[in-house]
């Protein structure tokens, strides 16, 4: 969740960007300063800075830097372009990206030690800000915090925010250059004509720097070239229509942009304001018109049009354009009678792929799936990606029902084959969420959150199908904010509590530690199961709160209950997936034991089959870190996952606990006994300890009271808050089940 709002607010000061730029009376500093201030946000471990080059080419001056020192800005004011002129003048100088991993010892920076030392500059990151035409703008900057060299995924966000600058740029100095044609000098030539008007538009003047078009005055002159045959054909009846307009309206001075056709046949846009010229009689014998070059602009307002309409990464439309497109199709079908449905496609656990891979492969997986999905889509849907791992369908001309879930399941089946990105194969599922009009809703918002709705039934229904929108869905949701609200303030107010359950060795029945069970005790429900609100916490983002307090509480009380004479105990704790993967686990880890000073080797970490099958590599190295710092690793659930015992050999754990689904009918089911027999194998072979749960009992304690040393389950003890465990301890130590 907090990735999804980081993002969300990235897209929105990026959408505000679009906006100012679009806005001709905004300076160029305060748009810079804001995409400064964008980069800053993006790239947090770093400061950026942008400088302009000065009419010369010689010098960098105005400098934008919001997290940087204004000295620092000062003293760089003016700086002079050239080979070794620090990163920036040296950027500009070679028109090239520099890297310079560590300022103090790098020969670029050499002369200018001064600065490094004064202002503790470590690595520095430069590019130069270059035109459509390879001319210099400026350059930007990104200083980094460490002595490095750039990530690749952060090379990559610089060039796009170093083109967008340079796209900033263009278009606020092109505005600047009409700013001054039409009000500085009124009418003021940069390719000055005047022609006849006759058929054809015959010149009888004309400029001499007519050459950036790649014409000479006397190409034009005694009719060689007509003026009316160098517009470019699209655009010459609307030039023609304009002219007429004006002309028998009485409006003798005024401006049009269209396109013309160079002598090297390619295509400019032009700005022309002109000004008709009368006799006597009133009568318009010639057309005077400045004309200025307007493509840089023009090609800078449609990039800008296009960001502002469609996803960068994917290039599909994006959430706004969705909505209008939905708004059309709605008034379409309301006036035919029609029909149409939304899809709403959300990939799953998409976010584990960016947590344990890197965000560079969950955009290279986005981009490969939007290119199957624009693949498939037939004519009558319309596309688009509304947020990051999300997608929506327009479907219109709805004959039936059948026809939706028949694309629905199509899209489905692409997910069924696995994902090449570079060398790697991703397999991925997707969720679908459908809902139709008129039968569900007759305006946009309500539509889409319909689908919505669906769409995350279809994930509580075990995700990778598709789910058609009920009434009923509204109240299940509503019951499910509910949830997440009530648990976000159970954190807040401290409502959990651990329950032990004993761990007993089945040999000599003497209790040898306990695993710490969450129970939520709410304040009018009363105790709720985690199984109610614990896949909601994953979901949401919660668990990790909630794991960071169970793995606290639990060393706290274990190092009470050793200061209590109970110097036997350990203690065993679940730790989810998400928790598992998190960087900060083995810190988290060790800080907890130092803090209640209890040996490593009396906390033992608990994770599913599923959990360490996620990422192979990654899990076997967390796990060699755990065994180092002297934490005991436990796989749960052993059996019932996704294990592969050619892999299970290659995992430093030190237990596997057997499942209760194969103790509970041991003594009676020959089938199970054989499992639970080889399972007992495979961990002598692998030296590995076992422990079963779900002992419940006599006949069961039995079958394995040769076979395995530890156990728990309803037989010796359930799980118990903690001064009942105690008292448990104290006046069960030696009991007999005989």
């Amino acid at each position: 969740m907090e990735n999804q709002s980081n993002l969300f607010s990235i897209f929105k000061v990026q959408s505000k960007i679009i906006e100012m730029i679009s806005m001709d009376n905004l300076p160029l500093e305060k748009v810079l300063r804001e995409l400064i201030h964008t980069i800053d946000y993006v790239l947090p471990n770093s400061k950026s800075s942008i400088f302009l080059v000065d009419e010369n080419k010689e010098r960098l001056v105005n400098g934008i830097g919001p997290k940087l020192q204004v000295e620092y800005l000062k003293e760089l004011d003016g700086f002079k372009i050239g080979a070794n002129a620090g990163c920036c003048g040296t950027a500009a100088f070679l028109k090239k990206t520099v890297v310079v991993e560590d300022a103090s010892v790098h020969s670029l920076w050499e002369n200018y030690s001064y600065l490094v030392n004064k202002y503790a500059i470590q690595a520095c990151w430069s590019m130069p800000l270059l035109s459509s035409t390879n001319e210099l703008l400026g350059t930007i900057a990104f200083y980094c915090d460490e002595k490095r060299k750039p990530t690749k995924s952060e090379l990559e966000i610089m060039e796009m925010y170093s083109k967008l600058a340079a796209l900033i740029i263009t278009k606020k100095q092109t505005e600047d250059i009409l700013y001054l044609s039409n009000t500085v000098v009124e009418n003021s030539p940069v390719v000055l004509m005047r022609w006849k008007a006759t058929e054809g538009w015959p010149l009888e003047y004309v400029t001499n720097n007519v050459s950036i078009f790649g014409y000479k005055p006397h190409d034009f002159i005694a009719g060689k070239i007509l003026f009316a045959s160098i517009i470019y054909p699209n655009d010459m009846k609307r030039v023609e229509e304009e002219v007429m307009y004006y002309s028998s309206n009485g409006i003798d001075s005024f401006s049009q942009e269209y396109r013309i056709i160079t002598k090297d046949g390619s295509v400019k846009w032009i700005d022309d304001r002109t000004i008709i010229l009368r006799d006597k009689s009133g009568n318009i014998t010639h057309y005077q018109g400045t004309l200025l070059d307007i493509t840089a602009r023009k090609e800078a307002e449609e990039t800008i049009k296009y960001l502002a309409d469609n996803d960068p990464l994917t290039q599909l439309p994006n959430r706004r354009v969705f909505m209008e497109q939905l708004c059309l199709n709605i008034e379409k079908a309301k006036r035919n009678k029609g029909k149409l449905a939304i899809l709403f496609l959300d990939l799953d656990n998409f976010k584990d792929i960016n947590d344990v891979m890197g965000h560079y492969y969950g955009d290279l997986l986005l981009h490969v799936i939007a290119g199957k999905l624009k693949a498939f889509y037939p004519n009558q849907c319309f596309i688009s990606r509304v947020s990051g791992d999300e997608f929506a369908f327009i479907y219109s001309e709805l004959e039936n029902e059948n026809d939706v879930e028949q694309i629905a399941q199509a899209l489905l089946q692409i997910f069924s084959h696995s994902f090449q990105i570079e060398k790697l194969q991703f397999q991925i599922t997707a969720s679908i969420g459908i809902s139709l009009y008129p039968t569900h809703g007759k305006n946009p918002d309500e539509l889409l959150k319909q689908a919505d709705l669906a769409m995350y039934s279809a994930k509580n229904e075990g995700k990778n199908n598709f789910q058609l929108y009920t009434t009923d869905l509204y109240e299940k949701t509503l019951s499910k904010k509910q949830l997440h609200k009530e648990l976000e303030i159970a954190i807040k107010e401290n409502q959990f509590i651990l329950y032990y359950q004993p761990k007993i060795n089945i040999q000599t029945l003497e209790i040898t530690g306990v695993e710490a069970l969450i129970r939520w005790n709410h304040p009018s429900k009363g105790i709720i199961s985690p199984a109610q609100f614990i896949p909601l916490a994953e979901e949401t983002g919660l668990i990790f709160s909630i794991d960071d307090w169970v793995l606290r509480e639990a060393c706290q009380q274990l190092a009470a209950w050793r200061e209590e004479g109970l110097s036997s105990i350990t203690i065993s704790v679940n730790i989810s997936s998400r928790q598992f993967y998190n960087k900060e686990l083995v810190t988290t880890v060790m800080q907890l034991l130092l803090e209640s000073k209890l040996d490593p080797h009396h906390l033992t970490l608990e994770m599913t089959e599923s959990t360490l099958m996620t990422d192979k590599e990654k899990t076997i190295t967390v796990l060699n870190s755990l065994k180092q710092v002297g934490v005991y690793t436990s796989l749960d659930d052993f059996g019932t996952g996704y294990s592969s015992l050619s892999y299970l050999k290659y995992l430093p754990i030190n237990k596997l606990k057997i499942d209760r689904s194969f103790i509970s009918e041991i003594a009676n089911n020959t089938k199970d006994a054989a499992i639970v027999e080889s399972i007992f194998a495979l961990a002598t072979n692998l030296n590995l300890d076992i422990i079963v749960e779900g002992i419940e009992t006599k006949e069961q304690l039995q079958f394995l009271g040769t076979r395995c040393i530890e156990g728990q389950g309803f037989l010796f003890s359930p799980p118990i808050p903690a001064d009942e465990f105690y008292r448990f301890y104290i006046t069960k130590q030696n009991w007999k089940f005989l």
